[in-house]
């Protein structure tokens, strides 16, 4: 008898934690609210990351643009990279502890690829396409950010939909040093469950299995 016990809990330990979600300290944390602003050339401006489970970072730093320009039907991308790092301290809060820290991080975005479209009255185009973001955020109590006053370490995550604008003249197209872009956030998508058919046939394994043990005692 004992020996079924012990052969079902290594089944249910090593079977279950799949069909859980991964909750361990320092996995990326997924951003599903929040602004980031970038510019081209680089300039100085502000990002904040969120989700609905409590996570929180705002503060500023450099913003900046890869934007090539162009003709009107080309192809461009809003690609760009925020770092973290300009004055503070800012607010933050990670697993449920407030801090007030002095912040360094990246944060990079990938947009997908869309085509110039004919700019308004005032010679702006406006462009709205998809991102992806990665990066890694740093707190620091002191504003030295020495490597003893260390508050958290997060990786993040997260996608959504960036909208932007670049300066447009005839005889010179989109100017890729007159852009601008504003990364929105997107909410996760909801998590799948799993298959009512799947959890059947785990417990009807289960079950076999502790049959066999004991025709076997």
């Amino acid at each position: 008898m004992s020996v079924c016990r012990n052969v079902l809990a290594i089944t249910l330990g090593t079977v279950f934690p799949w069909l859980l979600p991964a909750a361990a300290l320092g996995d990326p944390i997924r951003v599903t609210s929040g602004l980031a602003t970038v510019y081209s050339p680089s300039e100085i401006s502000g990002a904040t990351l969120a989700n609905d489970s409590g996570f929180f970072i705002s503060g500023d730093g450099f913003g900046s643009l890869v934007f090539a320009g162009g003709q009107i039907g080309h192809t461009a991308a809003l690609n760009g990279d925020f770092d973290f790092g300009f004055g503070g301290p800012h607010g933050a809060r990670i697993d449920g502890t407030t801090y007030s820290p002095f912040l360094l991080g990246r944060l990079d975005f990938t947009s997908t690829p869309f085509v110039l479209s004919a700019p308004d009255a005032n010679g702006l185009g406006h462009f709205q396409t998809a991102f992806t973001m990665t990066g890694r955020v740093t707190g620091y109590s002191d504003r030295n950010r020495t490597p003893q006053s260390l508050l958290f370490d997060v990786g993040v995550f997260g996608s959504g939909s960036v909208n932007g604008f670049a300066v447009y003249r005839p005889e010179l197209g989109y100017l890729p040093v007159l852009a601008s872009a504003a990364y929105s956030f997107a909410p996760a998508e909801v998590s799948a469950t799993p298959e009512p058919a799947s959890m059947l046939l785990l417990g009807t394994g289960l079950a076999g299995l502790v049959a066999r043990k004991r025709r076997q005692q």
